[in-house]
């Protein structure tokens, strides 16, 4: 749980980027905590706002396909933990987020209750951000919030990439492709 500590700042700003931005499509602070609460998937939240006046089959689909990256991600997790029964490493899987993969993947292994001890911290920590954008979205400038949160996912990602490189000239890549992914998020909002 210590090893999440430094994911949890952008943890909390991206939780504050959802926050501000359903709040600003005129989800109730309840609507977005009870979201996050049991959705807990930055991307497709952000992704669903685009269309919540759409039919509920095209947002199943679309946080499906969103969601679909933590099935190798899952697959990859079962001989990272210390854990030999099946149902068990199954249940495990359910607990998995970007960052938490990351830090077992940097670990090696770890044991189940590694990965539920990093959830527990990020899953409340999100939900502290999506409150406290929420609340703060009537004193923040709207055009802020967009360019903000486009630039924070870019952000977060190059982070995760950054700590998963193995020398330093993947990390140096990692950042050179992190830089511009921000630039370009950057670009295509002032647009």
């Amino acid at each position: 749980m210590v090893g999440s500590l430094p994911l949890l700042p952008p943890t909390l700003l991206w939780g504050v980027a959802f926050g501000a931005a359903a709040a600003s499509k005129g989800l109730e602070p309840a609507g977005s905590l009870a979201m996050s609460g049991v959705a807990w998937s930055g991307t497709a939240q952000m992704a669903v706002l685009t269309l919540l006046r759409a039919p509920l089959p095209v947002i199943f689909t679309t946080s499906l396909l969103l969601s679909l990256r933590f099935v190798p991600m899952s697959l990859a997790l079962g001989p990272l933990l210390e854990e030999s029964s099946r149902w068990r490493r199954a249940l495990s899987g359910c607990l998995l987020g970007d960052a938490s993969f990351a830090l077992l993947a940097r670990l090696g292994r770890a044991r189940p209750a590694y990965l539920l001890g990093t959830w527990v911290t990020q899953w409340a920590v999100w939900l502290g951000g999506t409150a406290l954008g929420t609340l703060a979205t009537p004193v923040l400038p709207a055009g802020d919030l967009a360019t903000a949160s486009d630039a924070l996912v870019a952000a977060i990602f190059s982070v995760l990439a950054v700590e998963a490189c193995a020398d330093r000239r993947q990390a140096l890549l990692a950042v050179l492709a992190g830089v511009a992914a921000v630039g370009a998020s950057w670009a295509l909002t002032v647009r």
